[in-house]
């Protein structure tokens, strides 16, 4: 049985999965769950009922997971061939990289998601179109954001000096946001958090699993009319 990850292409967080397991050469069948638009929900569910209906999901010879970080880890240390994706080794270097993890996982995504996601059209469990918290969330983004460049000022990599998943977390959430509402304007002014971008989606695994990430110029407006207009 090959391993089955059960998400949908534009999704970060199962991209992220898709990544890990290109870098450790292992096949990775996709099968398309789409949750917000009510596309294999409910397999999933019966599946996985842990996930409560999100995505992705692993399910391998061996063990059924779900959450993005378990899986992640799990890809990262079936060893088919070595990789720098938990750093070098160390503890440290391990627990470092798991902190960014989380950090995008959690804060990151679920900060640009109250901003961005309520402008992602054709959903059928859309996000609500509440103007105050869209633009609470666009603050909370922008300043977590700027806190991000500084951070990555002289910095190639966040953990170390090779590719982590530490990398690959941050950037494949970030893109999300790039593609909706980092227009170029924000894109000029953060040029860490650009250059890390770049050499992040330049890699051969993330080029495998993504192609090319579109990127837009204006921030996006809102679909039609604030919840409550």
């Amino acid at each position: 049985m090959a391993f089955v990850l059960y998400g949908y292409a534009e999704n970060p967080r199962t991209r992220v999965a898709r990544i890990v397991a290109a870098a450790q050469g292992i096949p990775v069948e996709l099968v398309k769950v789409i949750p917000r638009r009510d596309i294999g929900r409910h397999l999933l569910i019966d599946k996985f009922p842990l996930s409560n209906g999100k995505t992705p999901a692993l399910e391998t010879p061996g063990i059924k997971l779900t959450e993005t970080i378990s899986i992640a880890l799990y890809l990262a240390k079936c060893k088919k061939k070595p990789t720098t994706l938990l750093g070098n080794g160390s503890p440290e270097q391990e627990a470092e990289i798991v902190s960014w993890m989380s950090w995008a996982n959690q804060e990151l995504i679920g900060t640009l998601a109250r901003w961005y996601l309520p402008l992602v059209p054709n959903f059928s469990r859309p996000a609500p179109q509440n103007k105050p918290q869209i633009e609470r969330g666009k603050a909370d983004s922008l300043a977590m954001l700027d806190v991000l460049e500084d951070l990555m000022n002289n910095k190639t990599h966040l953990v170390g000096n090779e590719m982590t998943i530490a990398d690959v977390f941050v950037a494949i959430v970030l893109a999300r946001a790039l593609e909706w509402v980092l227009d170029s304007a924000w894109r000029k002014r953060h040029p860490n958090c650009m250059k890390h971008f770049e050499m992040v989606t330049a890699w051969r695994p993330v080029r495998e699993v993504v192609p090319e990430f579109p990127f837009t110029n204006v921030e996006s407006a809102c679909l039609t009319h604030y919840d409550g207009d």
